[in-house]
């Protein structure tokens, strides 16, 4: 099991990379990483997206998903960077990960809880997408149907990710 979740690894960051380098759009470039995450962490059913950081607002906003239904994440745009910014906004703010085992009794989702409900969230996780200087570049975050933490699996797989998305966002800001 092992080995095959670090041959999905390996094969998508060659993927990633040769995507970079041939100028693919940066929104093509997270889908795909996103979609790699869901797909390598399945049956964990996650639903995840990357928002990108605005500095003059001080918000996240311009989110890559392909999973989570396009109402919920209009419900969340635009995300402030703050404590309370739900997941994305504190992990943004603390630039280290958030992990929310329970959506409905966590104060730092109180903005967002009743769409998460809605839409049949529970818990989510987000990361902080950091460039080579430690600067904020977005977030990526991931949704969960069931109570609970990711597995150590998951988190492993999401921090090497995040890496790659943020490699991606620098590269893509300095040929803008």
């Amino acid at each position: 099991m092992m080995i095959t979740v670090q041959k999905s690894l390996f094969e998508n960051q060659t993927t990633i990379i040769q995507m970079i380098s041939s100028g693919m759009p940066l929104k093509k470039v997270l889908h795909f990483i996103v979609n790699s995450i869901e797909n390598s962490c399945n049956p964990f059913s996650l639903y995840g997206s990357i928002m990108l950081y605005n500095p003059k607002l001080n918000q996240l906003g311009e989110t890559v998903s392909s999973s989570l239904p396009t109402n919920f994440i209009k419900s969340m745009e635009p995300v402030e960077v703050s404590p309370y910014g739900g997941s994305c906004g504190a992990a943004a703010f603390l630039k280290q990960p958030v992990i929310v085992s329970d959506i409905e009794n966590n104060p730092i989702l109180e903005k967002y809880r009743n769409s998460a409900i809605v839409h049949g969230f529970r818990a989510c996780f987000s990361f902080p997408l950091l460039s080579s200087k430690n600067e904020l570049l977005g977030t990526i975050a991931f949704y969960s149907r069931e109570l609970g933490n990711p597995d150590e699996k998951t988190l492993n797989a999401v921090h090497y990710y995040s890496e790659l998305a943020s490699l991606t966002i620098e590269n893509s800001n300095s040929t803008t």
